[in-house]
């Protein structure tokens, strides 16, 4: 399997950081390439996904001022069994149009004006089954903003217990008739499901159940399924949003690969599944990891993906629950998917470094957010809760101290920290803080300064950071806004891996060319040259440098005090949102090793 993203290249060239384009071939049943070219309106939402093959795009998205979706268009199949090569299997196949309660976003209804047989499975299915407007609303809600039924599905009623998490399902409509029941423990974890037919699924972490046996145990490549008194390791390609896009496994062929895929799923924006090519090829499928890597909850018609907090359609691009953490986002729909960037963005749970974006009436951008939520938990075993309330808030202390040096738009680092009182209480998509006795005992910890003695320690990229019990506010900050959001120590951009507070006034030019060494990451070339430019432009002083959020505080002034600051450049505020895109932070370890 090849996947490639573009962004300055193909019939719709952007140099904005969007993605003009993706493309992906397998050595599948049908191996051609395969290529999406993208735009987008003022605002870097999806307006077309273009195929190559025109089979599979997507066009005619307008939206409403709060972000929600006003049409939508979707090529694709038209018969039961299509066959990509043949051309008559495919057409337009949906083409919606969205009605919402007045002065709100809640959705009420969705017309599609094209009818597709019954037997046509895997596009928006309209109960009116007409291609005139349907003169009768599709959707109700509770008043927490739950949807509590849909016609078009034949939802007759939906139960939700204290975390707006669905606890019944109640379906008759549609060809469907029966119910789904959900068991979750205190914290909003599923445990069971169960289906009127009499089907079980037991979810016990990475261990899933059907019917009260094994089905598989997943691992960060893939997963593990038994195979009689044997179990066979399938592994997994998934692409820039995380999205499962094969399922194979090692049997050692080089003349027949095809042999070794399991299945093949390919995605519309908004996470709809391409039908007609490279889908199940040996074994079953697996819809308990799929788009965004998240379960397809198929019974009864249902055709939901559970994302843990909440449960999207991708058939209509919405989620049917409001987003918790909806008063962070006002700027748009707490229904709107990743900000109707789906080629760009991915939502796994809302708990992790993320950021959001404000913009006026005119789209520009008017402010900055970047978020953290996780939980802080004692590895000490001396801190009361209280000592870790105080703990957790000069950690928050630490993010609001951040200063974003430079004219331009408000920036502002929040965050949303809760104390655990057990590993059983983290979730698995938290940033979690852990109090040590001594950083020097972290395992894996392999950086020792002689000059100091460090109070944290983070793997660049990860979700987890170690602090010392007497921790500073300013330390916290450090560890979650350099180490975490995957940039790097200011020195490292330069020769040797010496700190530019070695460099006199003009030294600096050397160490600007020095930043644009092949050998460091483009994001920290740019966020190292970006101060170096900023430091030049003014008087120079041994003391401005570690003034930067990223340096470490060893560096001291002539009475041995720290001169460690917490000023980041603008660049580097880019620079951790490109890693929040890109998947170079949130890569999910919780522990060092």
């Amino acid at each position: 399997f090849a996947f490639k993203i573009g962004y300055n290249e193909g019939t719709n060239p952007l140099y904005n950081g969007n993605i003009s384009l993706t493309q992906w071939r397998s050595a599948n049943t049908d191996n051609s390439l395969k290529t999406y070219s993208y735009t987008y309106d003022a605002l870097n939402r999806i307006k077309t996904a273009i195929d190559n093959l025109d089979r599979y795009s997507l066009s005619n998205v307008s939206y409403d001022k709060n972000g929600n979706i006003l049409s939508l268009t979707r090529k694709g199949h038209i018969v039961a069994n299509p066959v990509s090569t043949n051309s008559a299997h495919f057409d337009t196949m949906d083409n919606l149009t969205y009605t919402y309660q007045a002065n709100s976003n809640k959705l009420l209804k969705v017309s599609d004006a094209i009818v597709t047989p019954s037997a046509v499975q895997g596009e928006f299915k309209d109960d009116h089954n007409q291609t005139t407007p349907d003169p009768t609303n599709d959707y109700t809600y509770d008043a927490n903003g739950n949807m509590k039924t849909d016609t078009n599905k034949g939802i007759t009623n939906i139960n939700y217990n204290h975390l707006n998490l669905p606890v019944q399902i109640s379906i008759n409509g549609m060809g469907q008739t029966g119910t789904i029941t959900y068991i979750y423990d205190a914290t909003g974890v599923k445990m069971r499901k169960t289906v009127s037919t009499g089907a079980t699924t037991d979810y016990a972490g990475n261990y899933i159940y059907e019917n009260g046996t094994l089905k598989f145990f997943s691992h960060p490549e893939g997963y593990v399924e038994p195979d009689g008194t044997n179990f066979d390791h399938v592994y997994q390609y998934k692409d820039h949003l995380g999205n499962i896009r094969l399922n194979y496994k090692d049997i050692s062929t080089t003349s027949t690969p095809i042999l070794e895929i399991i299945e093949e799923n390919n995605y519309y924006p908004f996470g709809l599944q391409h039908k007609g090519y490279n889908n199940v090829v040996n074994g079953t499928e697996n819809n308990y990891q799929t788009y965004s890597g998240k379960e397809l909850n198929e019974e009864l018609g249902l055709n939901w993906l559970d994302y843990g907090w909440r449960n999207y359609d991708a058939s209509i691009a919405k989620w049917m629950n409001p987003d918790p953490l909806a008063e962070q986002y006002y700027a748009v729909s707490p229904y709107t998917f990743v900000a109707n960037s789906p080629i760009v963005l991915s939502d796994p749970n809302g708990k992790e470094i993320s950021f959001s974006i404000t913009r006026d009436e005119n789209g520009e951008i008017t402010g900055v957010n970047i978020n953290v939520t996780g939980k802080i938990i004692d590895e000490t075993g001396k801190l009361s809760q209280k000592q870790l309330e105080r703990r957790r808030d000069r950690i928050l202390k630490g993010f609001s101290n951040i200063k974003v040096e430079g004219d331009g738009v408000a920036v502002s680092f929040t965050g949303n920290i809760d104390v655990a009182s057990s590993e059983s209480d983290i979730d698995k998509s938290d940033h979690v803080y852990r109090i040590v006795d001594d950083i020097k005992n972290v395992p894996g910890n392999g950086h020792v300064n002689p000059k100091t003695d460090p109070e944290g320690f983070t793997p660049t990229g990860q979700n987890v950071v170690y602090l010392e019990r007497d921790f500073t506010s300013r330390t916290a900050a450090h560890e979650t806004f350099t180490h975490s959001a995957g940039l790097y120590h200011i020195w490292d951009a330069t020769s040797g891996g010496q700190s530019l507070s070695r460099y006199d006034a003009e030294g600096y030019a050397s160490a600007r060319e020095t930043a644009r060494s092949a050998q460091y990451p483009e994001h920290v070339q740019k966020a190292a040259e970006d101060y170096v430019y900023y430091m030049t432009r003014q008087t120079f002083t041994r003391n401005d440098l570690p003034k930067n959020l990223t340096h470490q505080s060893s560096t001291t002034n002539s009475s041995g005090n720290s001169m460690a600051g917490n000023k980041v450049t603008r660049t580097q505020v880019r620079s951790i949102i490109y890693n929040v895109i890109n998947g170079r932070s949130n890569k999910g370890k919780q522990k060092s090793q």
